[in-house]
């Protein structure tokens, strides 16, 4: 059984958005930065969350992604079956006669195991972890990230030819 690296983060994006959710729409690059992952990878993740309604998305200037509903209301479960489907807990490899047997004692154990895990996903709430965040040094930030001011142009005098033509009347004096 595994969750993939795109069910973790998008576990982790759903956290972001939690924690964040008073200030959304969060555009996939302000994730992408402050996750450390290409906006490539961000991208079918944040359309597989979409497609599931777990979150609403806001285009334009200023738009990007946020929960569609309350964290409260979204387990962790729902976030990784979007993202990965249904868990299975059979072991890989081929199908051997053992595994085909309905009556085989293994796959009563690898579907409790399953549903064990299923359960447990679904217990945690996307509440529950991002307010569990702030301890381990992820605040919510209480104001939107702002890009910083550009620089004001320095004055320029004129003292220097802007051209060939100038620079050659600019010697000849």
């Amino acid at each position: 059984m595994r969750i993939s690296t795109r069910g973790r983060l998008a576990v982790a994006v759903m956290i972001d958005f939690a924690l964040h959710q008073r200030h959304w729409p969060i555009s996939l690059k302000v994730l992408s930065r402050r996750h450390r992952v290409s906006l490539s990878l961000l991208e079918p993740i944040a359309a597989d969350l979409r497609r599931h309604s777990l979150v609403e998305a806001t285009r334009g200037p200023g738009g990007g992604y946020g929960l569609s509903r309350a964290a409260d209301a979204i387990s962790v479960a729902d976030i990784v079956f979007a993202i990965d489907g249904m868990l299975d807990a059979r072991p890989p490899g081929p199908v051997r006669r053992a595994q085909v047997d309905p009556q085989c004692v293994t796959h009563a154990l690898w579907d409790g195991l399953r549903q064990s895990v299923v359960d447990f996903l679904q217990s945690e709430s996307l509440q529950k972890l991002a307010s569990t965040q702030s301890p381990w040094g992820f605040p919510p930030i209480e104001a939107p990230l702002q890009k910083a001011p550009l620089p004001v142009p320095a004055v320029v005098t004129r003292n220097a030819p802007n051209s060939v033509f100038d620079l050659a009347r600019f010697h000849a004096c």
